[in-house]
């Protein structure tokens, strides 16, 4: 399933506007690719799964936030003194807070992936270099969202 049309399941609001512009730069990226020229694209052969990869990382990690933040909203009507139970909701909190900044910063580091893309193609001489720093972005990206989803996905305690 695409990741556009898993991130039309995500509740009306601002992390799914967020996700949908970032997957927008996404698909543009994606295009990007699509249209360089035959050694541009060899070159940049690894890096539309990679984008995929990230894609649906986004959704899954706004999926995860969406739901930390319902049990917040859950926990918050019923807070105790319980001090276990206090500092789980104020890790979940700042887990919230993490994803809201990574999904933030996903459109920026795409558009400057797409802008690298169109700089590989038009330079064939640079466009090895161009398709590592775009590999190496991808992967950083891949590796700060996976972590962030891990820690959204746990039990909240």
């Amino acid at each position: 399933m695409s990741p556009e049309r898993r991130a039309r399941w995500l509740p009306r609001g601002e992390t799914r506007e967020r996700v949908e512009a970032a997957l927008v730069t996404y698909r543009k990226v994606l295009r990007a690719v699509e249209e360089s020229d035959d050694v541009t694209l060899r070159v940049l052969e690894g890096v539309v799964p990679k984008l995929h990869e990230t894609a649906d990382h986004l959704v899954d990690v706004a999926s995860n936030r969406e739901r930390a933040a319902q049990t917040l909203a859950e926990f918050e009507s019923h807070r105790g003194t319980d001090h276990q139970r206090e500092s789980s909701l104020r890790d979940l909190e700042a887990h919230v807070r993490r994803a809201d900044e990574e999904i933030k910063s996903i459109s920026d580091r795409l558009l400057t992936l797409r802008s690298q893309v169109v700089r590989a193609s038009m330079d064939s001489a640079g466009a090895r270099e161009q398709a590592e720093s775009i590999n190496a972005s991808l992967d950083g990206m891949n590796f700060r969202l996976e972590a962030l989803n891990e820690t959204l996905d746990r039990d909240p305690g």
